[in-house]
């Protein structure tokens, strides 16, 4: 690629270039009418792979930071900070995903905003390692070129020292015993929780509501304990559901982090759906390795996604 197309590619700066982990073919489309951001994961060549390791099992991790126009010190309405990730692929250093997602984005917003991308390594059971970043400054980008249709570009990914993930997590261990009919939850702990400013300084009441369905009937709901004066609670707390094999093996369970202050009622900070058919692969990954291995604990920590309000 000439040098002069390099300098173009966002996340490359001159003194960089030797720190490049591959690129990141993507796309831009904002409907104003609807007021969204279709952001596409095309695929990424050349990923560098981790140390010691001559594979990669890559995914993508998508964002929308600087929505000035939600964002209000004083307001206790949440400032939406929803992720998506893409499904996994397996033993590749050049994976196609192919996949797209939409975001909620005020036409005011499209000078501040910018589009954050992560590509991780999945590192099972441990949590999955960032292999380079890049970040795309809307205001850096002629509006005709992605509004009303789509604009594809390619991003340096660029390796970082540490992870600047804010994404809310709950660490759930699963346990099935088919002999018994019982799935356990053991809700560890949960961190970075996705709260309103005002609650930064005065961390509200949290607890986790944990739901059971198959296909779209309830089997069951159970909640943690309350847990106050903490933006990072650990719960502890074994939750336990009597549930028939063959209905185990089709179920999802969704779990809730809520919160409140003094005097208002209960709000989401975040959730997170496990199960065959969660929109997540950590949420099928988990599920799935807990049905191959009766009785055996797996645990994992979770993302939360933000719900829109």
């Amino acid at each position: 690629m000439p040098s002069i197309y390099k300098y173009q590619l966002p996340g490359l700066d001159d003194d960089a270039q030797g720190d490049t982990m591959g690129t990141l073919e993507y796309s831009l489309e904002y409907n104003m009418k609807t007021k969204t951001m279709k952001v596409g994961i095309i695929q990424a060549m050349d990923l560098i792979t981790p140390p010691g390791s001559g594979t990669v099992d890559p995914f993508v991790k998508v964002n929308i930071k600087g929505l000035l126009s939600l964002e209000n010190p004083k307001s206790k309405v949440r400032v939406p900070k929803k992720g998506y990730t893409t499904d996994i692929k397996r033993n590749t250093t050049c994976p196609v995903f192919n996949s797209s997602f939409l975001f909620n984005v005020p036409y005011e917003d499209l000078k501040t905003a910018v589009v954050h991308f992560v590509v991780y390594d999945s590192d099972e059971p441990n949590q999955p390692l960032v292999v380079g970043e890049f970040d795309v400054q809307l205001s850096s980008l002629s509006m005709d070129n992605y509004v009303g249709k789509p604009y594809e570009m390619t991003g340096y990914l660029m390796k970082t020292v540490e992870t600047h993930d804010d994404t809310g997590q709950i660490c759930v261990i699963l346990t099935d015993d088919p002999s018994a009919n019982e799935l356990s939850v053991n809700i560890l702990d949960a961190k970075q929780l996705d709260l309103p400013d005002f609650y930064r300084k005065n961390p509200p009441k949290t607890m986790v509501s944990a739901t059971l369905h198959v296909g779209n009937k309830k089997l069951a709901n159970k909640k943690t304990e309350v847990r106050e004066g903490t933006l990072d609670p650990y719960f502890g707390e074994t939750l336990k559901f009597q549930v028939e094999r063959q209905k185990l093996v089709v179920a999802s369970l969704t779990l809730k982090i809520k919160y409140k202050g003094q005097g208002v009622r209960w709000k989401n900070a975040g959730k997170v759906e496990l199960g065959a058919l969660s929109p997540d692969f950590s949420g099928r990954k988990q599920w799935k390795v807990m049905l191959t291995n009766p009785r055996r604990p797996v645990g994992m920590w979770q993302p939360l996604t933000t719900p829109e309000v």
